[in-house]
């Protein structure tokens, strides 16, 4: 009786929810915005195909195929019920006065029971108040502090591609670019590397558990009410959740020690003290932050501190090592490219060695310089406004009839010209608006560093021809990166080691 009890309450709950469902569909005054049948009606589509791991592909065609006659591009297709995808950063959406905050996605990003960081927070109110507490120890004065470094931690990875050139070995460059950029994104929030350049491999599987935990968020933020409760369940077993688990680990280890030395008295340190005026790292001004005193820091302060610090470890790895790697990826595969590269940044350095300030002022490096009505329609308060960076940075209309190729000269023939403007303005690699990524300059600096060194001191073969194998989950991240490494001959490849 009462399993029949059980199955008749289960069989009202789905009609009544599929009910809904068609109810909502025939009574949205949106019901015309075009998009795939199934997005009517639920969220499962959407959730096949970014599992699929080529969303962003999926999401240039899904604008396309709905394109009106004479357009490019749609400006507005469904992904789900009441979840839109617009083809241009509108500042309705992204202007830096826009009321719009983000979607309940990113609460699939929120770890419980710890303090909800800048990426994650929606509350517009208190992000613009977190944001101006932290923002200035992300500003180019004071990440110029940390170039020594930077320096001396490329300096590092150049002996390594250096062993791997002798050798004649073909290896994943993708990865190794992500070493090098968790040991300076550790060398930069604690004052130490991870050692991931040292020891040449995945160290603790660190690399593997924030993919894992990216994996993990993504997808269930789509369902975002299941996450407290799967998170929970989750973090206990292998992949996913738990992966967030290791790095919460690890980092709160790090900052008990810290304030075990900060109890003490002991000064600040930079490398280990090895290094006599290092800068301070970011760990240290986080708890100045929020502990006045500099000493011993309540329970909440230490979940503030660690989630600025889990910030900095999954945001500044996989973002900067991905840049890096289709920087490189398309420089490699395109020589005119590289040749045009290689000539500037000789005028400076024969060797790639640039201070931060001199690769910033090398134009074709650094390339570009800097409830709402949206197209006529208007969105109702509660639905979802989104944008794939794909679609506006492959749109024609913008780019040219070219806009898929890699082709840097664009900016420099749009120089003093009104489309400069309109370039400028769809250019959004780290978002627009209020909620433009805090960290930005953190990876400019690295990759500033980075790419003009490579590029001078090495010749690149790629493993095959043809384009890359890459997955999207959050990040378009390449699978078959692989090249072997010469060193050019007319370059003293050891610089000053």
């Amino acid at each position: 009786m009462q399993l029949m009890n059980l199955v008749l309450l289960l069989g009202i709950f789905l009609f009544c929810h599929l009910f809904y469902r068609l109810y909502h569909a025939w009574t949205d005054q949106l019901r015309d915005v075009p998009g795939p049948f199934w997005t009517r009606y639920t969220r499962l589509w959407y959730l096949k195909h970014v599992i699929n791991g080529r969303f962003h592909e999926e999401s240039l065609e899904l604008h396309r195929k709905f394109a009106k006659p004479g357009e490019h591009h749609a400006r507005i297709v469904r992904l789900a019920p009441n979840l839109y995808s617009v083809a241009s950063p509108e500042k309705e959406a992204y202007g830096i006065a826009s009321t719009m905050p983000k979607g309940a996605w990113y609460n699939g990003w929120v770890i419980p029971n710890t303090a909800t960081g800048l990426f994650q927070e929606r509350n517009m109110e208190i992000h613009a108040k977190n944001r101006r507490k932290l923002s200035a120890m992300y500003s180019v004065s004071s990440l110029i502090s940390y170039e020594p470094s930077v320096g001396r931690l490329l300096d590092q990875f150049q002996t390594r591609l250096s062993e791997l050139a002798h050798d004649g070995e073909t290896f994943d460059m993708a990865q190794w670019l992500q070493f090098w950029a968790f040991d300076v994104i550790g060398e930069m929030t604690f004052s130490k590397p991870f050692g991931f350049l040292d020891q040449g491999h995945d160290v603790n599987v660190m690399c593997e558990a924030v993919d894992q935990s990216t994996v993990y968020s993504t997808l269930v933020g789509i369902y975002h009410r299941v996450h407290n409760g799967l998170f929970r369940i989750l973090s206990n077993l292998p992949g996913g959740a738990s992966g967030t688990t290791y790095i919460i680990n690890m980092a709160s280890a790090a900052i008990r020690e810290r304030l075990l030395k900060r109890k003490k008295g002991t000064e600040r340190t930079s490398r280990d003290s090895q290094i006599e005026n290092g800068p301070t790292d970011f760990l240290d001004r986080i708890m100045d932050l929020v502990d006045k005193r500099t000493t011993a820091a309540s329970e909440p302060d230490i979940g503030t501190a660690t989630t600025a610090s889990l910030q900095n470890l999954f945001a500044g790895s996989d973002t900067t090592a991905v840049s890096s790697s289709s920087v490189l990826y398309y420089l490699i595969r395109n020589p005119r490219a590289l040749r045009n590269l290689r000539e500037e940044v000789a005028t400076c350095s024969s060797d790639g060695r640039l201070t931060f300030q001199v690769a910033q002022n090398l134009p074709y490096l650094q390339v570009p310089k800097g409830g709402a009505s949206i197209y006529g329609r208007v969105f109702p308060a509660g639905a979802v406004v989104g944008i794939n960076a794909w679609v506006p940075h492959y749109d024609c209309d913008i780019w040219g009839p070219d806009a898929s190729e890699f082709r840097p000269e664009r900016w420099s023939e749009a120089e003093n010209t009104p489309q400069l403007k309109r370039m400028n303005a769809y250019y959004m690699p780290f978002g627009l608006g209020s909620r433009t990524c805090i960290g930005k300059n953190v990876s400019l600096l690295e990759m500033s560093k980075l790419i003009p060194r490579l590029v001078m001191v090495y010749d690149f073969e790629l493993e095959r021809d043809g384009p890359w194998t890459t997955k999207n989950l959050w990040f378009v991240k390449p699978l078959d990166f692989k090249v072997k490494v010469k060193h050019r001959k007319a370059v003293n490849y050891l610089g000053s080691l």
